[in-house]
């Protein structure tokens, strides 16, 4: 049982990490015109709670994240994304809602490099007390703690064509034992 449930958590998490966005554009320079010697990154906290209605994840953006703008919705009733972009920061959430409800966030932050995945890294071990589970070079996979629920946590690089490499950061329930 543990290793099918192993396995259906890496297949959750190659999806994913492998579900490709547009870029939003922007400098296609490894360090995105930020010196690694003294980041002004942000690790921004999406709305988490899983389960939740999509007005509650409108209403969360509205007061926690303000510079973001919400995108026309990405789907149909049974399931579709609310796309939030900051295009200052480059930073875009993805919000996934299936039959109403939030079923999983997706932050991806573009302009890659080294020390920024880095620097988000060394934030989601800070903040939410992380288990590895599984990783594959810049790509782990997490035990976390997110308002006292464990979640299944995750941070990749990925490409939008080879135009760009972006980190994305994934938040999604745990499958149970």
């Amino acid at each position: 049982m543990k290793k099918n449930v192993f396995k259906m958590m890496m297949l959750a998490f190659v999806v994913m990490s492998s579900i490709s966005f547009a870029a939003c554009g922007g400098d296609d320079d490894e360090n995105g015109g930020k010196p690694d010697n003294n980041p002004s990154w942000t690790l921004y906290e999406p709305f988490t709670t899983l389960d939740a209605s999509p007005e509650e994840v409108k209403a969360y953006m509205t007061e926690k994240l303000p510079d973001f703008k919400m995108t026309e919705p990405f789907g149909n009733s049974n399931g579709y994304s609310l796309i939030y972009t900051n295009e200052k920061e480059d930073v875009s959430i993805y919000y996934s809602i299936v039959l109403n409800k939030l079923s999983s966030v997706i932050c991806q932050y573009e302009n890659y490099s080294k020390a920024k995945y880095e620097f988000f890294w060394s934030e989601l071990k800070k903040r939410y007390a992380l288990e590895v589970m599984a990783e594959q070079g810049e790509a782990k996979m997490c035990k976390g703690i997110i308002n006292g629920k464990q979640y299944l946590i995750s941070i990749a690089t990925s490409e939008d064509g080879g135009q760009s490499k972006f980190i994305r950061i994934g938040y999604n329930t745990l499958p149970m034992d």
